[in-house]
């Protein structure tokens, strides 16, 4: 613990009761519940930097009607203003089209060839992709390099699980070609069927 983390544990709850001064009398009555309080979040709060601490503050007063719980505060810390969610990031990531660098670098970073090949329900490539995103956009809301990341590291269940789909899909793709539907034709469908639009 350092004076820093308790002095932004400290602006945090001054920032609640001055913006939810009602909601604070009744749930921080007595000083005792409020350390108790400030040591519980003390555990979250000292994962962020300042600057996140304070981007977190500006969002809560601006757009949260009732205080955040500690879980939803961190996230609007480290949440990223433009970047899409993480399913949409995925199907981004599918198509090779990136609307923000997070996406981008995280599809780097799991591997671009893998994920021409992949489908939606790739699920082993979509856990490492969700692993490198929640890195990268943590990375770019601390201003740090983005792919200054800890290397992902596959489980035999991982391997297992992509022999299984890769024979799935080979079914599906048999399928297809009995019925004599054209595969690429068959993609775009899939695709205009999540909402996303292919130049």
């Amino acid at each position: 613990m350092t004076d820093e983390m308790v002095i932004n544990v400290n602006k945090i709850f001054a920032t609640i009761h001055a913006s939810y001064p009602a909601w604070y009398e009744k749930y921080y009555a007595t000083h005792k519940s409020e350390r108790q309080a400030k040591r519980i979040w003390l555990e979250g709060v000292k994962l962020l930097t300042d600057e996140q601490v304070v981007q977190g503050l500006k969002r809560m007063v601006i757009e949260c009607d009732f205080p955040p719980r500690l879980k939803e505060f961190m996230e609007l810390c480290q949440r990223v203003d433009g970047l899409v969610d993480m399913d949409l990031a995925w199907c981004e990531a599918l198509i090779g089209r990136y609307s923000h660098p997070v996406v981008k670098v995280t599809a780097e970073l799991t591997g671009l060839f893998e994920l021409r090949h992949a489908g939606y329900e790739s699920m082993s490539l979509k856990k490492r992709f969700e692993f490198y995103f929640l890195k990268v956009r943590d990375n770019y809301s601390r201003n740090k390099p983005l792919k200054e990341v800890t290397k992902w590291h596959s489980s035999g269940d991982d391997s297992l699980l992509v022999k299984i789909e890769q024979q799935a899909e080979q079914r599906i793709n048999e399928r297809i070609k009995q019925q004599g539907i054209d595969i690429k034709s068959a993609r775009q469908n899939c695709l205009t069927l999540l909402g996303i639009k292919r130049r």
